[in-house]
């Protein structure tokens, strides 16, 4: 991920890689992937770790580098194709690939355990990743308060505004990766008796890096066009209303992109500048953009983002923090992790109703490929309201507890020539 750039020495050409590694093994223990001050972060007994090499299983709450690069070549290749530049040592691989491998999860992720038990379904409490999530995204605001407080006449000028939000941004987006990599372990993943997780391919490290740069830039760059005023002050730029108004920003999110999404389905065109994204049917958070169109890149990254930041009102702080709480969600919904694990804003609202989204459904509609439903990414609110929700098939379904679809209503655009009406039957995967 482009936020490791920073992280690798990819922005320290001059940082050579035997110190560079010395400083990654040093910080080691100050990074806790299941996040500073969660309690519940241990392994509690019920939950098994395979091992293929006899070694004693990783511990669920910390991942070090070594236990990436120092793996046994998979036997069985990555089935959408060979993946092995995590096995290079630090030396051998290019700055594109150290950039990445920060992204990396476990060896134990990636691979399939057919004969592994883990047990109930565990829940995990959206409360827990807002309080992760919260004061992890409020680091860049934080700077720039300490900084107008100490030089009270220094007004950030937007270059460096830009600079210091953009690399928080990736900060708090490789964390992320790494922090859903830990709880992948730690849970276990959604079908894992069938497939691990999949891998980034070696063939596609170069554009999955710059798509990274691309979004995180792009996602940025909308909130200094929309919102930048040099002389907000971060610590009175938050009014009570926000979370309403955050609420509001992501189910407006989730409508839009749910017809964008499902036009990709639908529309032979579109599909045709989708259908690489879902060569993945096991993805991780490191896959959640790999292969996208530059079609879906203006659309997802600058159109969709440029209009809700036109409709709902935000200060520039505010849409900040929107942003990093909708980019966590879009990465947990590629994580696999096998848990309740509902989206931290909408789901305690929403799981009333039954109409939170966790990542079992964003799971499904990778695995089942161009008939996959669940087109939503924030909430099931279109995904129910217009038929294209899909029954879970192994964490609890309060919506649908007997796994019986219903399709309420269909907007009439999916009538239109060539888009097609609602999926009524279950899909079946590819």
């Amino acid at each position: 991920m482009a936020a490791t750039a920073l992280q690798s020495g990819l922005l320290f050409p001059g940082f050579s890689g035997h110190a560079m590694e010395k400083a990654i093994s040093s910080t080691s223990s100050f990074i806790s992937y299941a996040g500073e001050g969660d309690e519940d972060s241990s392994d509690d007994g019920n939950t098994s770790f395979p091992s293929t090499s006899g070694s004693p299983p990783p511990s669920p709450t910390r991942m070090t580098r070594a236990s990436k690069l120092i793996i046994k070549e998979d036997k069985e290749r990555d089935r959408r194709g060979v993946a092995t530049f995590h096995l290079k040592t630090w030396e051998e691989q290019t700055w594109f690939e150290r950039a990445l491998h920060m992204g990396v999860a476990d060896a134990a992720v990636y691979e399939k355990k057919p004969n592994v038990d883990r047990g109930p379904i565990k829940v995990h409490s959206p409360w827990r990743e807002n309080f992760w999530i919260l004061p992890r995204s409020l680091l860049a605001p934080a700077l720039q308060q300490i900084s107008l407080w100490v030089f009270p006449e220094y007004k950030w000028p937007v270059v460096l505004s830009y600079l210091v939000y953009l690399f928080s941004f990736f900060w708090f987006m490789t964390m992320s990766v790494q922090r859903l990599n830990h709880f992948a372990l730690h849970y276990g993943t959604f079908d894992e008796k069938n497939y691990g997780r999949d891998r980034p391919v070696d063939r596609n490290v170069y554009d999955l890096f710059w798509l990274n740069v691309a979004f995180l830039t792009g996602r940025t760059v909308v909130d200094f066009v929309m919102n930048w005023n040099q002389h907000e002050v971060p610590i009175e730029s938050f009014h009570w209303t926000f979370p309403i108004r955050l609420f509001l920003y992501l189910v407006l999110l989730d409508y839009l992109f749910y017809v964008w999404h499902r036009s990709t389905h639908h529309i032979e065109t579109l599909w045709s500048l989708h259908a690489s994204h879902h060569g993945t049917k096991h993805p991780s958070p490191l896959l959640s953009i790999d292969a996208i169109s530059v079609t879906a890149e203006i659309v997802e990254f600058l159109v969709i983002p440029f209009m809700l930041a036109a409709v709902i009102p935000m200060t520039f702080h505010e849409l900040y923090v929107a942003i990093a709480y909708t980019a966590y969600t879009e990465a947990a919904g590629h994580s696999g992790i096998r848990a309740v694990f509902a989206a931290p804003v909408t789901g305690p609202i929403l799981s009333p109703f039954g109409l939170e989204i966790t990542v079992e459904d964003h799971d499904l509609h990778h695995r089942y490929g161009k008939a996959g439903m669940n087109f939503g990414k924030q909430t099931m609110i279109f995904d129910w309201m217009f038929g294209t929700r899909q029954p879970r098939e192994e964490s609890p379904d309060s919506l649908y507890p007997n796994g019986i679809q219903t399709a309420p209503m269909d907007p009439f655009w999916t009538w239109l020539p060539g888009f097609g009406g609602a999926q009524e039957e279950k899909p079946k995967a590819e």
